[in-house]
């Protein structure tokens, strides 16, 4: 990344959110710091991250730092994350956002030039994650639209004892996906 930024720069898009997954990469947080208007955002995914060293010297904990906030799957994990002294310290926000989806038949979609339509794939939408999109959107990307995406089972199938997501259900979701920059 930094290599990228150093060569490219000028050419290049800061980000303007970057959603780590299952850990802090070190190497985005220092080529995109808070500084240069970026926002970091940590997701955990399926295992439960471990809050921020509290006590830790200035360098290990320079890149929990730059994060604003973190992913939580559960309304338990969301409210331990809430309490931890460390994330408390370092300020982060805890958004409860239950979601999964995997990209097995490794739909793509073209790159834009900017973002049309941003947004959350999940039952549940934490309404201070959607207060915080929408304002990002409205400040940085007037012309981008929020969507929240809804997997809904059938109900007859769950009625009848099937599986609630029949066939079809996965494309459908990847497709959906696919309206999202």
């Amino acid at each position: 990344l930094e290599l990228c930024d150093v060569r490219w720069r000028g050419r290049c898009r800061v980000p303007a959110v970057v959603v780590h997954i299952k850990g802090i990469c070190e190497c985005a947080t220092t080529t995109f710091p808070k500084t240069r208007g970026v926002v970091h955002v940590i997701d955990p995914v399926d295992r439960y991250l471990a809050p921020p060293p509290l006590f830790a010297g200035t360098e290990k904990a320079a890149p929990y730092r730059e994060v604003a906030g973190v992913f939580a799957e559960t309304s338990t994990a969301a409210a331990e994350y809430r309490s931890h002294p460390s994330v408390e310290k370092f300020g982060w926000q805890v958004f409860h956002l239950p979601h999964h989806h995997s990209n097995f038949a490794r739909k793509v979609m073209p790159c834009r030039e900017g973002p049309l339509v941003v947004g959350v794939h999940s039952s549940k939408m934490d309404p201070d994650l959607r207060r915080g999109i929408e304002t990002l959107l409205e400040n940085k990307f007037p012309d981008a639209r929020f969507r929240h995406v809804v997997p809904k089972p059938s109900h007859w199938r769950v009625k009848a004892g099937l599986n609630p997501f029949g066939p079809g259900f996965t494309e459908r979701i990847l497709e959906e996906l696919r309206e999202i920059d």
